[in-house]
């Protein structure tokens, strides 16, 4: 176990540990859910990770489905003439937001500016995602989050693909606290590593974990994770918290993502509902938070699920890294 996480558990006292199992947060037995560790050559991952138990709350089990990752891969599409100015055949984009000039007149865009209505997308992904590039109030994401427009080079394995380190990870596309559909794939960039906090509603950790990465102050993880903490704030890490149990140990509906951004977030990263239970099955979730760690590139690279590693650990790990 890492410096920090030793720190935690040393610093908290027994009453933190009986309190949560006095309000009834216990589950099945870890063992039962324990995940096949299937290691690859570039693991993110180390072999001497402490297995004691970790600060957490059991996972209560539930017998709601698997979502499954759908929809398209976005690109620019038919953009109306993008592509063509006329009978010339050519092709001319002068502000390089993938709709041609042609289009740009025929739309009342302007040619030289990729982002008309200044709303943070650019015209031709608007677009392709149904938006008016004229209107500042239409938006492919009212939370404001980036948008990727190529996503030919990411694989998505499914849901049904247990997890390998290394390997893509499965493609997640879930409703966010303002009702959008937020695709994962939107946050891949050449640098920035994805951290997601998969949480129960009603885990005091979990809570305790996203109030902590907001900056707040007074939560049991003051003083951890300096680098973590201030790469969220700074943009080096994109941190997305989804929502997988309602505040009433049932299933989570988007209604249930907005209370939690509302009382935890607000409004700082996505909050998904993840309604039908997707990434606790996939990860063999068996505590909550459960932290799972992306690469750049939409890979795995660490799993924080209870056993042999909780969140503590993955944390631990990243932290240093930043």
């Amino acid at each position: 176990m890492g410096k920090g996480a030793a720190v935690l558990l040393r610093s908290m006292t027994t009453s933190i540990v009986l309190l949560f199992v006095s309000l009834g947060c216990s589950g099945d037995d870890a063992s039962d859910t324990t995940p096949e560790r299937i290691e690859s050559g570039d693991s993110a991952l180390t072999d001497t990770a402490d297995t004691s138990t970790p600060v957490g709350v059991p996972m209560e089990t539930s017998d709601t489905g698997m979502a499954s990752a759908t929809g398209s891969t976005g690109g620019t599409g038919d953009t109306g003439g993008a592509g063509s100015t006329g009978d010339t055949g050519s092709f001319s984009d002068l502000d390089g937001d993938g709709l041609g000039d042609a289009a740009e007149v025929a739309l009342g865009t302007d040619p030289g500016n990729p982002d008309t209505d200044g709303d943070g997308y650019l015209d031709g992904d608007e677009i392709t995602e149904g938006k008016d590039p004229i209107d500042a109030t239409s938006v492919i994401y009212v939370g404001g989050w980036p948008y990727l427009s190529d996503k030919s080079s990411l694989v998505d394995p499914g849901f049904g693909v247990p997890p390998s380190f290394g390997s893509p990870a499965p493609r997640i596309q879930m409703t966010d606290a303002f009702g959008d559909t937020v695709d994962t794939w939107d946050f891949v960039n050449p640098s920035t590593p994805i951290y997601l906090n998969v949480v129960a509603a009603w885990c005091l950790p979990c809570v305790d974990l996203d109030r902590w990465a907001a900056g707040e102050a007074g939560t049991v993880f003051e003083g951890l994770w300096p680098n973590v903490r201030s790469a969220v704030s700074s943009g080096d890490l994109v941190w997305i918290t989804v929502v997988a149990e309602g505040a009433s140990m049932g299933t989570v509906t988007p209604a249930g993502a907005a209370d939690y951004d509302a009382n935890y977030v607000q409004g700082r990263w996505p909050v998904l509902a993840d309604e039908g239970g997707a990434l606790p099955r996939w990860s063999a979730l068996a505590a909550w938070p459960t932290g799972l760690l992306l690469n750049p590139d939409h890979t795995l690279a660490d799993v924080g699920n209870q056993d042999p590693r909780s969140y503590l650990e993955v944390l631990d790990d990243l932290d240093p890294t930043l």
